[in-house]
């Protein structure tokens, strides 16, 4: 069950991982991991068209931070506010547009390079 991670990295290519100066052609774990190493407060992303606070950035930076990416096979529970997605905003500088059930939640960089487009349910994530 790592539809979270498998739909993240498909709508990345090898431009975006250029942004790190690294190959895209990684699996999820290392994605976590370079996710993780790359960490910071993301100043430059806004959710629904709001400034994120400084509370929720420190949070969003300690979740990640402390997550255990021993256990991605166990699934995700995506939120609506997802620090990953905010943190995958501000590294590769782009625009996020989620649709969850119909409902579009969006992560607006300040300046992005380009829009990319995920599809999620209860239950699934592309």
């Amino acid at each position: 069950m790592t539809c979270f991670w498998d739909g993240l990295l498909r709508n990345l290519n090898q431009d975006d991982f250029n942004l790190l100066n690294l190959n895209k052609n990684i699996n999820n774990k290392d994605f976590i991991s370079l996710l993780k190493k790359n960490n910071k407060i993301c100043e430059n992303v806004k959710w629904q068209e709001e400034n994120l606070n400084e509370q929720l950035l420190k949070e969003n930076y300690e979740m990640i931070k402390d997550f255990n990416e021993n256990n991605i096979n166990q699934g995700y529970d995506c939120s609506s506010c997802e620090p990953f997605m905010i943190l995958i905003s501000e590294l590769f500088k782009i625009n996020i547009h989620h649709n969850f059930n119909g409902n579009i939640i969006k992560y607006i960089h300040t300046e992005p390079r380009k829009t990319v487009n995920y599809k999620s349910t209860q239950s699934h994530f592309c």
